[in-house]
């Protein structure tokens, strides 16, 4: 579930048990940004059969370690991290976020928070 930071008309309830990202974006220019080049911050986007057996175990390990969590590839204690992620954005198994480029040329600042949903509490995990 997203929750941007306007009305886009979405009525889906928060729920117990529910996790969520919360990411504040800040500028010094105009307030606005727009996607920029691939960035090293990666994302997994999909299931497909891997045919090298040295990928597909990479893979597997990389989803265990990850799961759905964005990450960069110098995490990653393989040491051909670099190359077996550049294969898997080939295959279309994972994807990178765009860098946020400022539309005024100011700068771009974003801190994150992660909050865990207890019913009526909501707490803040990233802050233990």
């Amino acid at each position: 579930m997203s929750i941007p930071n306007y009305d886009d008309g979405n009525t889906q309830t928060v729920k117990k048990g529910m996790v969520f990202a919360v990411e504040p974006f800040a500028t010094n220019g105009a307030g606005e940004i727009r996607p920029g080049k691939a960035s090293n911050i990666f994302r997994i986007v999909r299931e497909r059969p891997i045919e090298d057996p040295d990928l597909k175990v990479f893979y597997e390990e990389l989803k265990e370690e990850v799961s759905t969590f964005p990450f960069c590839e110098r995490w990653l204690s393989d040491p051909k991290a670099s190359q077996k992620v550049n294969k898997l954005m080939r295959h279309g198994l994972i994807s990178s976020y765009t860098q946020c480029i400022e539309v005024k040329g100011g700068c771009v600042t974003q801190w994150e928070h992660t909050v865990y949903i207890e019913g009526k509490r909501a707490e803040i995990t990233t802050l233990l």
